[in-house]
């Protein structure tokens, strides 16, 4: 009993600690604007870029569609796909039209072959009934597919290296915005692509351009599926990365299945809700809890668990944490095996080429360092390494690379359980 009683003396006094730390790191905003394709633009006049504030922890392709409730894709529907959405409309008046002429001539008893019928069917067989659900559907799906969009940048003047000349150049690039990852992260990535050692350039706010037309040959990662809800496939994409991570802490996932529905739809909001709430401020939809207190419930419920299965393990090194990892190096495209290394055609290829990913547990009583070199990227040149340096940034702050992996996770961690380390590699070519 006295046991009991100090664990959750000693959980309710970590918990207390914490709290304003994770108030802090809910706090974190991208200032962004976006504007349109000039070519997907039907009207005359071309719209004003959208401003917006978007957390770190938010899925962009979500938060799209979740802010104000739909906001974003309002403004930029009025501009474009006007042929498509009039005639969507015209047709849907002229179905209800015919229907309601149709309900109204068999009440009369009069018009067509329906005569005196209570349950009036049209030439298909179908009740007015199912037809009218029939519109509404197609017209829900059309309204759907018109919100739907990806992300990407505007032309950025990128730092490529140029390994046949053994020299740096600029290159134009388009780069397209991964929807599975949390936008904090894409946003450390896309500055550091964008800023050199001798000439660091703040991009603030981000300028991106939203694309509601498909494009058949940009991958999944960057892009949905067509008629896939993006909404859904955020949100599973979350708490599947929730499960491996709470898998690596715990050994199970079960704490994660466990979840009331109402706490796992707060945690996924929160994701995409400001850290703190001011006086007279309140979330777009009305609840006036910040990003934390909405994930509150949830994360207490898996931190403790998480605790729980530490305090069984020896004292020594305390558990694994899950991690992920994204490098930054444009030096990799340039790579002289491949013959077509430093021609980069679009911003999709130098994803592929100069960030690399790695995903693993990691034990909490390593430095980052070691973490990055011993089982993040071991395979790295060490020689290459201690040249050319590196940064490493969580959270959009740069890092202390002596510092142990346990403790920034307790700080740094997001809300899909992983902590998320952006390298980047040091551009500067000694000659």
């Amino acid at each position: 009993m006295m046991e009991d009683t100090k664990e959750r003396e000693e959980f309710y006094a970590f918990e207390e600690k914490m709290d304003d730390k994770e108030e802090q790191k809910w706090s974190g905003m991208i200032p962004i604007s976006i504007s349109m394709r000039p070519e997907e633009v039907c009207s005359i006049d071309h719209p004003e870029p959208y401003f917006v504030l978007v957390p770190r922890f938010a899925r962009l392709t979500a938060f799209h569609g979740w802010f104000e409730n739909g906001d974003i894709g309002r403004y930029f529907q009025q501009f474009r796909l006007m042929s498509d959405s009039s005639s969507s409309s015209s047709q849907a008046s002229a179905s209800a039209s015919v229907l309601m002429n149709t309900a109204e001539n068999t009440k009369s008893g009069g018009g067509g072959g329906g005569g005196g019928d209570d349950d009036a069917s049209n030439e298909n067989g179908e009740s007015d009934d199912t037809a009218v659900n029939a519109t509404e559907k197609k017209s829900r799906k059309k309204s759907s597919s018109l919100h739907d969009a990806w992300f990407e940048t505007k032309p950025l003047d990128v730092d490529v290296y140029d390994s046949r000349r053994g020299l740096m150049r600029k290159k134009k690039l388009s780069i397209p915005i991964r929807w599975n990852v949390p936008f904090g992260v894409v946003a450390d990535i896309l500055r550091a692509l964008t800023t050199t050692t001798t000439s660091p350039r703040l991009l603030l706010p981000l300028e991106l351009v939203a694309r509601y037309s498909q494009r058949d040959e940009l991958g999944l990662s960057f892009r949905h599926a067509v008629g896939e809800d993006a909404q859904k496939a955020c949100k599973s994409h979350f708490f599947n990365a929730l499960k491996e991570a709470s898998f690596i802490q715990t050994g199970s996932s079960q704490v994660v299945m466990s979840l009331g529905v109402q706490a796992r739809d707060d945690l996924w909001e929160s994701t995409m809700t400001k850290g703190t709430m001011g006086v007279g401020d309140e979330s777009v939809h009305g609840n006036e809890r910040s990003g934390y207190e909405k994930a509150k419930e949830a994360l207490t419920k898996i931190h403790k668990e998480a605790r729980k299965r530490e305090k069984k393990m020896n004292a020594g090194g305390g558990g694994a944490v899950p991690i992920r990892a994204y490098e930054v190096d444009v030096m990799r495209q340039g790579a002289e095996d491949d013959d077509d290394g430093d021609d980069i055609d679009d911003g999709q290829g130098f994803w592929e080429r100069c960030v690399r990913f790695s995903s693993a547990p990691v034990a909490r009583n390593l430095s980052i360092a070691e973490c990055l070199d011993d089982v993040m990227f071991p395979d790295d040149d060490t020689n290459s390494r201690e040249e050319r340096g590196r940064r490493v940034k969580i959270e959009g702050i740069e890092i202390d690379e002596a510092k142990p992996v346990g403790v920034l996770w307790n700080a740094l961690s997001a809300p899909d359980g992983f902590m998320h380390i952006v390298v980047i590699k040091n551009r500067s070519i000694t000659k």
